[in-house]
């Protein structure tokens, strides 16, 4: 199973809640229940939201973190967001797309930032492909990126002289 790390671009941290239970060569490290993430994937429809809470609040009950992924995507609205209080929200790369170019894109993301900043949730901008996309996410606030950009999905570790010389750009 590859992953594809999740960059802390204010830090200059490199990482992955879901890659956190496996060793840099992918081998099982062990279970580490803090590390794991329940992700509710915005691109399917909720048909029963109190079912839906109760698994939530039960995993959260067991330690695990939750996310809401593909924010932005599919059946998303904020009612999702109000009523689950995610750990982490992953915005999908439909809104992160060409941002660099797009106003209205750049104007949803900068106020989801502030949304999320608000409300102590984790925002991640997933599908960074470009450094223009990067610059313009950096500029919005955006703290954790992911994306072809900085790896593509694999099992190896990005060399830290890739990331630290990334980040003077």
């Amino acid at each position: 199973m590859a992953f594809q790390p999740i960059v802390d671009i204010v830090r200059q941290e490199i990482f992955a809640y879901e890659a956190l239970v496996r060793g840099p060569n992918g081998e099982n490290a062990g279970s580490v229940i803090k590390a794991v993430t329940d992700e509710i994937t915005e691109g399917e429809a909720v048909t029963d939201p109190a079912h839906l809470a109760r698994i939530v609040t039960a995993y959260r009950a067991m330690g695990f973190r939750t996310a809401i992924d593909d924010f932005g995507a599919g059946h998303s609205n904020l009612n999702l967001l109000a009523q689950f209080r995610p750990d982490i929200i992953k915005l999908d790369m439909v809104l992160i797309r060409d941002i660099d170019r797009d106003k209205v894109r750049q104007s949803l993301v900068r106020h989801c930032v502030g949304l999320c900043d608000d409300l102590g949730i984790l925002m991640v901008a997933e599908g960074i492909e470009t450094l223009a996309e990067y610059q313009t996410l950096r500029g919005l606030g955006v703290k954790f990126i992911q994306g072809y950009l900085l790896a593509k999905p694999g099992w190896r570790r990005l060399p830290e002289a890739q990331f630290t010389d990334f980040t003077t750009v």
